[in-house]
């Protein structure tokens, strides 16, 4: 122990007893005599060592305890040792009085672990005081005591908190019915001054209703329900109320409802809860508090019917719709064994009242039993209940009270209207019943007397149509539906959907599986029996098409509508009001046969005729001339949109039509709505000939059916139909009311068109008076899609910024029209208002009313079979529809939305006749997929201006993708940019970018592929695993990837070569080191269990994962010391010193090779205790590496310790997470190779910790350099500051293993080491993974700076290392065996591949070669022959003869005509004789490097062997040569560095060595005996000074040179003596003067050398040496005898031979 160690023990020595000395006076001050010390005999000090005698507190009693009542008590002894307080004391109990022994070990236990607790502070005291708390707790309470007083001051002072508390919750309820109060009147002002706010809560019907920001579209329907009850204050006055059937019946409801928030799939019909909500503030007898909270989902635009019935009630069709959806309600809650029980006008909401109407009903199965539970409450608070049985109502009579209620409903709604002018009692109609009448009444009726809901599905009431304009009961295609057709047998009509080009689409129910169809409904022909039967195979063949991304087609069937010729026209008598007599009566209208009034007809009323097969957009045309922005979204399946590249086309009419005809037509353009000069389209008639007249040509006869059914409709219909579009706020699709200006501008157009026609309409309408014939429509039943279209959910911004849900999405879209196009089929429509989302996410493509087939398509004669040449309903309607060359398919241009449209489809076909193709419909999804990325477009000039411009110039705003990452926002834009191409060709196929890998919409896909791999996966033995496994191995590599797998580093080996051979140097240098401090060389197996190399993986680094033919995934090491953790827990080994070299390997960036490097690894494992001196013996070792492989060098060892950052990491209480991050940066900067600044300490780990933790811990403990103690002060600094007990012993744990580590670590380093300079920094950290156990440490050397003006150069990391105890836990099996003892393991590793790039830097600096010329290595060629021969036995013999004589020779196989040719080899593989066999005379041609002449082959290996001498003797400096060449190497651990693979391998010689030896047996005669440990004199070179002090250890220096010296005097002749000066200079040094000097050496010659070196290395005292080097010359010349000098480094027994 060095002194200043020694006197920090005696100052703390002296401060624990002085901390002893004064907790015994305040001990004596507060127990006086109960109090006795235990003293030695002798007058010296001892530690505290007392008896205390401790009773229960006086507290415990009222005037204390003066007759002593209490009798427990104890001793309390407390023994300390010479530590204490440093270290805990010794506790325990003596001679315990009323305590059982159960109590006094409780008690001791106690003591015990406040002991371990207050370590490090006195305690005593604080035990003392502990022991009587615990008597006072465990003694008996007399009668009196203080304790009872206390206990009844209690129960006083918890009343009157109760009675403050049940004040306080009294005026809590009365100010929250007051807020409740002004709520509402103010929310009936803001209602009523139209003030509302967006988002802001409203209130209707008493019930708020609160926008969720985070479910946009919906609303929640809060029902608030508060229970409250509080009792006289005065207990006694009144009969208590029993609440408990109440709370038993309140939770059953909760409970009840509960269930009802868990239904999934409701029906569409029902609102669905959201949650309930229960919370019981107060529930005792006197005070009852309970607030329940229901929750339902509403959307945005719904509306209470309570505020809309007015409107709704004044359209017979809405109340029928009301009907029909209520019925499908109620069927579907008694399907599942619920019921409604409380259908009522607040129950049901309804959205866009004013056109077609959804409605839901509300509160189901919940506001029933909260109504009864509120009576139940009411009456236990007003004393009126009587408890008795309640008899379970039975299901039945619970659903016939739904289907009363229901009639109840409608009776009310007509009631409240109607006022008392109006009776409900229906008044029937003489021979008819069902009259339209009597239907609601009798519907009515019949709801109030239904047994049960299937009586209410077939009544004739739900079997009228559902229009939303019209209130008759046919449809618009000129006949009523028949009841007793299969429409409305087997279903009941819930609301139409919408109109398109060709019919209408209905939502109905089938009555059957209660499921929601929509039907589609086509007018037929009744003039045409050929275009029905056309049109019936084109729905057929649609109904095939089933794919999961397109809305499925079920059945399709024909069904008759009945003509209606006259009936009446009563507003009311459809309501089921009759009037009251002396009310005047509305005239009836007359009707014609196709079920429209003359009335209606001359109006120009929306039906068009029963027999109209004209499409419902192009009647819309004929009466909205002036078409509003939002008609580009429109399909347009007749007459061209006038585009950018597009003029309408106008025809000459052959015969007149109508008068006013359908002008303005060609105005499709909003650009163009206030355009008087508008064109005229004249629809032609291309032949006047009659429908039954046959032609030869069938496709001109189906052009012709087209033609002709045009013109008739255009002559014979003036009507137009109610235009439509999806809405964007809803759902379904609703119907779209025209703007006053739309109206006014088409009044005006009617207007000017009246005057003109007058007399011709009224005229033709008497004539175009057809016979009644029966008109049919087609009806195709599709699949319903209940959530809403892509359009809507564009629109309500669910898909901006969502680049996950476009992907989807559109991946769903592009499989769909995959399907299609495979099918040759064409959508041409696609558009989002055409795609259809459902409930469970799905996505389909719908309305392939446009659709059509593909020309020149390989599979259009196929699928053009079944349709019978004709591809679509638009195909044969059309006047455009032209036949494609060469095919049997009609295309037509001017189809389609305009917005949505292709390019192509914009060029006249009589100037472009090449027929497009499918990518037409690849254009229309890349707009889609434009519009998803991009903001929400609304329906104005923007959104028609920004899609134009995608057709015109592909021009994409510079905001798209502005809220994605650049890598997303540049995909899609690439994407939308390949897909608008205005080349089809140029545009990819839906195939092509399904198959896409760089678009991320593959997830349903990959998630299903994920799933089952991972189940083949883990079924390791399975088949497919096999096979799987095979798969993958089997392969093959493409040619590319083979050649450039490893093609980078076979280059790189080859470049730096040379640095193979240093790194075999530097294996040498080491082994050498490390043998001398007995660590032996252990190799380890090379693969491992990927987990352990994830566990131990480095910072930047990963580790290589590969997978064996088992399926097992395997890793290649990272560092060599993972294995040897494994190795020493299944062996158990527990003490063990070992290094290895090999190569580690880690992840490239590309996907080739693996990197590898080589390492060095130095381990030991032992005992815990041990560690101190393990540790600083790993320091030396490594200093020792470094200093003799990179000679010269300025080295820094930082040292650090894990446990001083686990510290910090408390100190400022980082979790888990940031704790890896953390350590992470600090890898970072510790291996950097600079200095860091603070700001650039900040930007690293401000981005982990935060700001303020960054701050703190860049400031918190600066390095120091060279100085352990200034290190020590601030870390104690540091350990005041921590308010966390667990990171002072951390810092207290860590100081004292540095100090040990360092303190043996300067006691054993040499004078070389002493050069390194030392850095102590508290955040020192590597490989966090690895080394976080305890030392951590670090050898940086500094390379050279190439800037000029920079004497500081870069610092390069070459060694680091540490603790890793974790390692050993990590690793350890169950079924390994477990020492008692704990094992600590402790190394480090050295980049050999740096250090060799550096050594070879400094051999480059200072013009050393390569590889120096210690030896000889030949080259044995032949020179060219005349006959061919290639001399291959000349050469052999030749190398024999050098191989026997243990001379390195190499063969060169082929002959040469040059040896100049071989100067590259030459020098690459550093040989020094070439002979060459010159001819069958063995004549040899010997070069080298200074000659070349031609001898035989004995001459040659003469003079090879020469050569031999000559190396050997330009060496000999190295060698201990005395009797005969020997090895170079000093030392036999060095020798045998090349055997990778046998750590056992004994010492031997080197091969250099047995050559040597063999050549000198062959030339020379050796003697027998050899010099041994007798012949060397060993003296002592040192200084006067040191001269006793060296003497008197010179017996041991003396042994310590023999026993290293054994095996090198063998090499001498016994005569021989050996000379061993041994001395303390540096080993440069010696190395100098053995190379300048000789045994020969003058006097002169020795003292200007010496002189030399005393100069350059001034600090070293040479003296003594060259004075004893000058007696030992001149004793070599007086005396006879051989004698040898050796210059020996006792210090690390390096020795020189001089000459």
């Amino acid at each position: 122990m060095t002194k200043e160690n020694q006197i920090v023990l005696d100052e703390r020595v002296k401060e624990n007893q002085h901390l002893q000395e004064e907790e015994k006076l305040a001990l004596d001050a507060v127990y006086l005599n109960q109090i006795t010390y235990i003293k030695a005999h002798w007058h010296v000090w001892v530690p505290t060592n007392c008896h205390i005698l401790l009773k229960a507190l006086d507290s415990c009693f009222l005037n204390g305890d003066p007759l002593g009542k209490s009798k427990l008590s104890v001793i309390l002894h407390v023994k300390c040792s010479e530590d204490y307080p440093q270290r805990k004391p010794a506790v325990d109990l003596l001679d315990p009085q009323g305590l059982s022994k159960e109590d006094v070990q409780n008690l001791l236990t106690i003591l015990r672990q406040m002991a371990d607790t207050w370590e490090g502070c006195v305690v005593i005291a604080e035990l003392a005081h502990r022991v009587r708390e615990f008597l006072t707790d465990h003694t008996p309470r007399p009668a009196g005591s203080f304790h009872d007083d206390m206990l009844a001051n209690k129960v006083r002072t918890e009343a009157e908190k109760q009675r403050k508390r049940l004040d306080t919750e009294q005026k809590e309820l009365e100010l929250l019915e007051e807020e409740m109060r002004q709520r509402n009147a103010i929310e009936m002002e803001k209602t009523l001054n139209g003030t509302r706010q967006e988002n802001e809560t409203r209130i209707i019907g008493g019930r708020r209703i609160v926008v969720l920001s985070n479910m946009p579209n919906t609303q929640l329907l809060i029902s608030e329900w508060t229970f409250r009850f509080s009792s006289n204050r005065n207990p006694a006055e009144g009969k208590r109320k029993d609440f408990a059937p109440f709370l038993q019946k309140l939770d059953a409801v909760y409970n009840e409802i509960q269930k009802l928030c868990e239904i999934k799939g409701l029906d569409q019909n029902l609102v669905e809860y959201a949650f309930v909500h229960l919370q019981k503030i107060s529930v005792s007898p006197d005070q009852i508090l309970i607030q329940l909270n229901v929750a339902q989902k509403i959307f945005s635009s719904e509306e209470n019917m309570q505020d809309t019935y007015e409107l709704i009630v004044q359209k017979s069709n809405l109340l029928r719709l009301l009907a029909a959806q209520a019925i499908c309600g109620l069927r579907y809650l008694h399907e599942a064994s619920m019921t409604h029980k409380h259908l009522t006008l607040g129950s049901v909401w309804t959205r866009n009242s004013t056109g077609d109407c959804v409605f839901r009903f509300s509160d189901f199965g919940s506001m029933g039993p909260l109504l009864d539970l509120v009576k139940m409450f009411g009456d236990i608070c007003s004393g009126k209940y009587v408890a008795r049985d309640e008899d379970k109502e039975k299901e039945y009579d619970r659903r016939r009270k739904d289907l009363f209620q229901l009639g109840t409903l409608l009776d009310g709604l007509i009631l409240a209207t109607r006022g008392s002018t109006y009776s409900r009692v229906p008044t029937p109609v003489e021979g008819n019943q069902n009259t339209g009448t009597n239907l609601l009444g009798n519907f009515i009726a019949k709801c109030q007397e239904a047994k049960n809901i299937d009586q209410l599905v077939e009544d004739p009431f739900l079997k009228e149509e559902c229009q939303s304009e019209s209130e008759n009961i046919f449809t618009p295609f000129g006949g009523a539906m028949s009841p007793d057709g299969r429409m409305l047998a087997d279903n009941v009509i819930i609301r139409v959907l919408g109109r398109g080009g060709f019919g209408d689409v209905v939502l109905v129910r089938n009555k059957m599986d209660s499921t929601d169809y929509a039907i589609k409904r086509i007018p037929l022909n009744a003039k045409s029996d050929k275009l029905n039967r056309k049109i019936a195979k084109e729905a057929k063949f649609f109904a095939k098409l089933n794919h999961p991304n397109m809305v499925r087609y079920y059945y399709a069937w024909a069904e008759d509508l009945i003509p209606i010729v006259e009936e009446t026209s009563d507003d009311d008598s459809s309501l089921g009001a009759v009037p009251i007599p002396g009310k005047e009566k509305i005239g009836k209208k007359g009707k014609l046969k196709t079920g429209k009034s003359l009335e209606d007809k001359e109006n120009k009323a929306n039906l068009g005729g029963g027999d109209s097969l004209m499409p419902m957009n192009l009647r819309g045309l004929v009466k909205d001339h002036s078409i509003g922005v939002d008609a580009k979204e429109w399909s347009t399946p007749f007459g061209k949109p006038e585009g950018p590249k597009c003029a309408s086309r106008m025809r000459q009419s052959k015969r007149s039509t109508p008068s006013g005809g359908l002008k303005h037509l060609s105005e499709c353009s909003s650009d163009d709505e206030d355009d008087d000069d508008s064109s005229e389209i004249d629809w032609d008639a291309e032949s006047e000939e009659v429908e039954d007249e046959e032609s030869d040509d069938s496709d001109e006869e189906d052009e012709d059916d087209g033609e002709r059914l045009v013109q008739l409709n255009t002559e014979t219909s003036t009507g137009a139909d109610s235009v439509f579009e999806r809405s964007t706020a809803d759902e379904d699709v609703v119907f779209t009311a025209e703007s006053e200006d739309l109206n006014a501008k088409r009044r005006e157009s009617i207007e000017l068109m009246e005057i003109n026609t007058t007399t011709t309409s009224k005229s033709k309408l008497a004539i175009d008076v057809v016979p009644v014939r029966k008109p049919r429509i087609l009806c195709i039943q599709m699949e319903y899609c209940d959530r809403a279209t892509l359009r809507q959910y564009i629109d309500e911004n669910h898909c901006f910024n969502a680049p996950t849900e476009v992907w989807r999405i559109f991946s769903e879209v592009l499989c769909g029209l995959k399907y299609m196009h495979d099918m040759a089929m064409i959508h041409r429509d696609i558009k989002p208002l055409n795609i259809f989302l459902t409930s469970q996410n799905g996505v389909k493509i719908g309305d392939f009313g446009l659709a059509t087939l593909e020309a020149m398509s390989s599979k259009g004669k196929i699928v053009g079979g079944a349709a019978e040449k004709s591809t679509s309903i638009e195909a044969m309607l059309s006047p455009n529809g032209v036949k494609s060359k060469g095919s049997d398919v009609h295309q037509t241009r001017d189809i389609g939305t305009q917005l949505y449209m292709a390019p192509e489809l914009f060029v006249d076909e009589l100037v472009h006749k090449a027929p497009y193709t499918s990518k037409i419909d690849i254009y229309s999804a890349g707009v889609v997929l434009f519009e998803m990325f991009y903001r929400p477009l609304p329906p104005s000039m923007d959104r028609v201006s920004t899609l134009n411009n995608l057709r015109d110039d592909i021009k994409i705003p510079s905001d798209f993708g502005a809220g994605l990452a650049a890598p997303m926002a540049g995909l899609a834009r690439r994407t939308v940019e390949k897909m608008l191409q205005r080349n089809p060709d140029e545009r990819p196929t839906a195939d092509d970018l399904l198959n896409d890998e760089d678009l991320p919409m593959h997830t349903k896909e990959d998630a299903t592929f994920r799933n089952l791999c991972e189940k083949v996966i883990k079924k390791r033995d399975g088949r497919m695993n096999a096979w799987l496994l095979d798969k993958q191995f089997k392969e093959e590599v493409p040619t590319s990837l083979n050649y450039c797998y490893d093609v980078d580093i076979c280059l790189e080996r080859a470049k730096y070569n040379n640095r193979e051979v240093l790194v075999e140097t530097l294996r040498a240098e080491f082994c050498k080191i490390l043998k001398i401090h007995s660590f032996e060389k252990l190799h380890t197996h090379t693969l491992m269990p990927v987990s352990t190399a994830l566990a131990a993986a480095s910072v930047r680094t990963k580790p290589v994962e590969v997978l064996d033919r088992s399926g097992v995934p395997v890793a290649l090491p990272m560092d060599l010391r993972q294995n040897f953790v494994r190795f020493c827990v299944r062996n158990s080994v527990q003490r063990m010193k070992r290094f290895n070299f090999g190569r580690v390997y880690s992840q490239t960036s590309a996907n080739g090779h693996p990197h590898e490097r080589w390492e060095c690894c130095v381990d030991c494992i032992g005992p815990q205790c041990s560690s101190p001196s393990l540790e600083a013996e790993l320091l030396l070792v490594a200093c020792e590496m470094m200093i003799g492989s990179l000679p010269g060098m300025k080295f820094t060892l930082k040292i650090g310790h894990a446990q001083l950052i686990e510290a910090q990491i408390r100190h400022l209480k980082l979790s888990d997470d940031v704790r890896a991050e953390l350590l992470d940066a600090l890898h970072l900067i510790s291996v950097s190779d600079r200095p860091h600044s603070h700001k650039e300490k900040m930007d690293m780990l401000t981005p982990k910790i935060g700001a303020k933790a960054a701050n703190i811990i860049t400031k918190l403990l600066i390095p120091v350099e060279d100085n352990f103690g200034a290190f020590k002060e601030k870390v104690a600094c540091f350990r005041k500051k921590l308010k966390v007990d667990a990171a002072r012993v951390l810092v207290d744990k860590a100081i004292r293993d540095l100090e040990e580590i360092v303190g043996t670590f300067k006691f054993c380093r040499t004078e070389a080491i002493e050069q390194i300079s030392i850095v102590y920094d508290s955040q020192t950290c590597y490989r966090p993974r690895t080394f976080g156990d305890g030392l951590l440490f670090q050898i940086q050397v500094e390379k050279p700076s190439t800037i000029a003006n920079n004497k500081r150069g870069r610092r390069q990391n070459v060694l680091a290392g540490g603790r890793y105890d974790s390692a050993l836990l990590r690793e350890r099996h169950p079924r390994d065996f477990v020492y008692e003892i704990p094992l600590c393991i402790s190394g480090f590793g050295v980049a050999m591949d740096v250090v060799s790039q550096i050594r070879d830097s400094i051999n480059k600096s200072a013009n050393i070669p390569k590889t120096p010329q210690n030896h000889c290595k030949v080259l044995i060629c032949s020179m060219v022959q005349p006959d061919g021969s290639n001399l291959i036995t000349q050469k052999f013999e030749l190398a024999k003869k050098l191989w026997s004589m243990g001379i390195e020779a190499d063969v060169f196989h082929i002959p040469v005509d040059d040896l100049e040719s071989l100067t590259e080899h030459r020098n690459r593989a550093s040989i020094t004789h070439i002979l060459a066999v010159y001819n069958t005379l063995n004549e040899v041609i010997c070069k080298t490097e200074t000659s070349s002449e031609t001898m035989d082959v004995d001459s040659a290996i003469s003079s090879v062997w020469r050569g031999v001498q000559a190396l050997d003797g330009q060496s000999i400096h190295m060698t201990p040569c005395g009797g005969g060449p020997i090895s170079s190497i000093s030392t036999p651990g060095e020798a045998h560095h090349h055997d990778d693979h046998h750590p056992g391998t004994p010492v031997i010689a080197s091969k250099c060595f047995r050559s040597s030896v063999s050549t000198t047996v062959a030339t020379t005669s050796i003697r027998p005996i050899s010099a041994t440990v007798a012949n060397l004199n060993v003296i002592l070179v040192t200084s006067a000074d040191r001269f006793h002090k060296v003497m008197k250890e010179k017996k041991r220096v003396e042994s310590q040179v023999r026993n290293h010296l054994t095996e090198f005097v063998a090499h001498f002749t016994s005569k021989t003596r050996i000379e061993v000066l041994v001395c303390d200079i540096p080993a440069d040094v010696i190395k100098k003067i053995v190379s300048e000097l000789t045994k020969t050496s003058s006097e002169a010659e020795i003292d200007k050398l010496f002189d030399q070196l005393i100069q350059k290395h001034g600090k070293v005292d040479l003296s003594p040496l060259r004075r004893q080097f000058h007696i030992t010359l001149n004793g070599i010349s007086t005396g006879s005898a051989q004698v040898a000098i050796l210059f020996y480094r006792q210090s690390d027994n390096f020795y020189r031979y001089l000459v």
